[in-house]
């Protein structure tokens, strides 16, 4: 993202939160652009729009660099799966696929941290577990920790991805979300924050 599209963002970031504006001189603005841009630079303008709006929706307060780039992370990732949900994938196929058949070969686990959590586990551990309280525990417990370190790792990656994560959304469906035109007709009602310059 350039300077100059930075100032797009927070004009339209500003524009959602009007309150906050009204307390902002000209010269808070422009140190906002700069900061905002340093901490956003790696991101397409449109993915961090996207983010944006995804934000407005039920941010109270203006969101900082780390909530656009977490929502930038559901942007291109998708909302984070309930342990649970991954929990019954793999429990359904215990049941219905058992240790005789191989993930990756007879089956495809669809979520990538379940894969990499029943490979650390040893599928035919998993099969032969007598205590399956325990196993899902365990499972959920650890599906819960690498979701979390791998929507931080993409937060803190480049471009806001990490290519461990399924991606979500097209990059048509991106723009269409956090499209300029859509965020032309906002700032166009509302009087221009300041004029940022180059």
């Amino acid at each position: 993202m350039t300077f100059p599209e930075a100032g797009e963002v927070v004009r339209f970031l500003l524009a959602g939160f009007p309150a906050h504006r009204s307390r902002m001189s000209e010269k808070d603005v422009r140190a906002m652009v700069a900061f905002y841009s340093a901490g956003l630079q790696d991101l397409d303008k449109e993915v961090v729009e996207a983010a944006i709006i995804r934000l407005a929706a039920t941010a109270k307060f203006i969101p900082t660099i780390a909530e656009i780039r977490e929502a930038v992370g559901v942007v291109h990732h998708g909302e984070v799966s309930p342990a649970a949900m991954a929990w019954g994938e793999i429990h359904g196929f215990i049941r219905n696929k058992g240790s005789w058949k191989r993930p990756g070969v007879d089956f495809v686990i669809s979520d990538p941290i379940s894969r990499e959590i029943v490979k650390a586990m040893g599928w035919e551990d998993i099969c032969a577990s007598t205590n399956p309280d325990a196993l899902s525990s365990r499972f959920m417990h650890a599906y819960t920790e690498m979701s979390k370190a791998a929507r931080k790792e993409a937060a803190l990656s480049p471009g806001g991805k990490n290519h461990a994560l399924p991606a979500s959304k097209s990059r048509a469906r991106i723009e269409r979300e956090g499209q300029a035109r859509t965020l032309g007709l906002l700032v166009g009602v509302v009087n221009p924050v300041v004029d940022i310059g180059e």
